[in-house]
């Protein structure tokens, strides 16, 4: 049973290994930045928070979250974090990342104010509370619910995420040294309005999902 939720765990992280969201530019956006130990302390909060969504969801908050309206606040919060999170690195000025003398002079943020950042960026997204509520459900009602299969299971699936989050930030920190202050700023941007566009997103599911509520009260 350990190998088979061991293989389930494996099978779970690989696709969440390559996945695009609003984290994933934040990551690699951070790590051209700042550098890897930045984005890392960004993963790290990342990771965090999916271990609190497993949990909770294990400890049987399904319901709680299920509730329209508690996705709704989620929805709004998170889609306002990720606007202003775009909009303040899209406005950032542009620095030469490309030198040792030019890295010193960049104000780095600190380790923990990081890992917060990261944690609220990714709980903040309903989705990935749906995601994980979901596995949970289906892992563990596959071996009903026991300690040892599922913590198996969702060790090596985490396990994998959060190695495969090192990964982007490292590959990130390795070829900002190849890139010139007007091609890094021009990736900041992107990255940035990316973020900005999933903010917009969450958004607009929000309202929609508010009007027609308020339609069928009516």
């Amino acid at each position: 049973m350990i190998w088979r939720a061991l293989k389930d765990g494996i099978l779970l992280g690989l696709p969440l290994a390559i996945s695009i969201g609003p984290a994933f530019f934040a990551l690699l956006q951070t790590s051209i930045r700042y550098g890897f130990n930045t984005a890392a302390a960004l993963a790290t909060g990342i990771i965090i928070s999916d271990i609190a969504c497993v949990i909770v969801s294990y400890l049987g908050a399904n319901t709680w979250f299920s509730d329209p309206n508690v996705k709704g606040i989620i929805g709004l919060c998170g889609g306002v974090v990720l606007i202003i999170f775009g909009t303040f690195n899209f406005f950032a000025k542009p620095k030469d990342y490309g030198t040792a003398d030019a890295d010193l002079e960049i104000k780095t943020p600190g380790f923990w104010i990081n890992v917060i950042k990261g944690f609220f960026l990714n709980i903040l997204n309903p989705f990935v509370i749906v995601f994980w509520l979901g596995a949970v459900t289906f892992i563990g009602s596959k071996y009903d619910f026991e300690y040892a299969p599922v913590i198996v299971s969702f060790g090596a699936t985490l396990g994998i995420v959060y190695a495969s989050d090192l990964a982007k930030a490292f590959i990130a920190n390795r070829i900002r040294g190849y890139l010139n202050a007007k091609k890094v700023h021009v990736l900041n941007r992107v990255a940035a309005l990316v973020l900005i566009g999933f903010g917009m997103w969450m958004l607009y599911n929000y309202l929609h999902e508010l009007l027609i509520s308020h339609k069928l009260m009516k």
